[in-house]
């Protein structure tokens, strides 16, 4: 009988041979995070992610957002000033609430040009209540807040106005600073017509009484739209001499007064654009004069001037815009002095109405 001798075995060995087929400890790993993510889930356990932040506005939207902003404070204190002194009554009141009135709806007109207020696209925080806003602590005894009074809209006013004047001369862009010439003239003149018709003292403004006109253009000023100030400062003053022809006593003296002031300031204008007595020197003899009384005349060449200076103020630069927007507040009171309404744009008649 034979016996068979068996082949050794081979020796097992962990190592995998060389031709046999490579781990994947990647696929490995990434699978069981993804297990691990799952059962985190189930678990009612997950990792947050930073809430978006809001973007930073640029200067434009914070000159831009200012304004929105005086004009909402101005709004709802003269709103809120027209219904106590509609409730209180009194011999003014029937002149002053409408007045206020007024100013509130120029003011939500200038919201809504303005772009009204800033969305950065985030959902809105949810608002809290505001305990000072109606209520005051006296001596530990809560009491309602008095509401705004006619000399509180004239700070709203005058500050705003100030604030957004400031604006208008430091704005980058030429169609937001026509803007907000326009609308600080708007709330100047407000506060003007309601100081006098209430008889509260008007703070101080930055506006001063007679505009500074010099033989300096400003910087940026075009050589056309200098020209043709040029020409409609002295058709201005060819009307109210004109007018002073026809008129007597304090009508006459006005206007010659006013036919100076345009005069003189033709002058500078041309001096300062340098065409003064040169073949392109725009002023004449003589002009054609729109038809109508001496307040309507008068009204129609200053409201022109006003449109003059408000486009201006979008090309000019910087300090250069300052005599401007003088001469266009100007323009603007003198209109009214003559019976034109107060507006809600001064020198941009493309906004009436709106």
């Amino acid at each position: 009988m034979s016996s068979r001798t068996s082949a050794p075995e081979r020796p097992r060995t962990s190592q995998p041979a060389a031709h046999g087929r490579p781990r994947r400890p990647r696929v490995v790993s990434v699978t069981l995070a993804a297990v691990l993510g799952l059962v985190l889930a189930g678990c009612g356990v997950r990792v947050d992610t930073p809430p978006p932040t809001e973007p930073s506005p640029d200067a434009q939207e914070l000159v831009r957002s200012a304004a929105v902003t005086d004009a909402l404070t101005v709004g709802a204190t003269a709103r809120a000033a027209a219904a106590s002194l509609a409730d209180e009554g009194g011999e003014d009141a029937d002149a002053v609430v409408p007045l206020l009135e007024q100013i509130a709806d120029f003011s939500d007109q200038h919201v809504v040009q303005l772009g009204g207020v800033y969305d950065s696209g985030l959902p809105d925080a949810p608002e809290q209540p505001d305990p000072e806003a109606t209520l005051a602590v006296s001596d530990g005894t809560v009491t309602e807040k008095p509401a705004p009074t006619t000399a509180d809209v004239l700070e709203a006013l005058t500050g705003a106005s100030a604030r957004t004047r400031a604006s208008a001369i430091g704005a980058e862009d030429g169609g937001l600073a026509r803007l907000l010439a326009s609308v600080s003239t708007s709330q100047v003149l407000s506060a003007e017509r309601l100081a006098t018709v209430s008889g509260v003292d008007l703070p101080e403004t930055k506006v001063p009484a007679e505009p500074e006109v010099t033989t300096t253009a400003p910087p940026g000023a075009a050589a056309g739209d200098l020209a043709t100030l040029v020409e409609s400062e002295d058709a201005a003053g060819y009307a109210y001499e004109v007018a002073a022809a026809r008129s007597e006593g304090t009508t006459r003296s006005r206007s010659l007064a006013l036919a100076a002031a345009h005069r003189e300031r033709a002058q500078l204008l041309a001096e300062a654009a340098g065409i003064d007595g040169s073949a392109t020197d725009p002023r004449r003899v003589a002009y054609a004069l729109p038809e109508g009384a001496v307040a309507d005349v008068a009204q129609e060449v200053e409201l022109d001037l006003a449109t003059g200076y408000a486009s201006m103020a979008g090309t000019v630069l910087g300090e250069g815009r300052t005599p401007v927007l003088d001469l266009l507040t100007a323009s603007q009171r003198a209109a009214t002095t003559w019976g034109a309404p107060l507006v809600a744009f001064p020198g941009m008649p493309e906004r009436a109405g709106s």
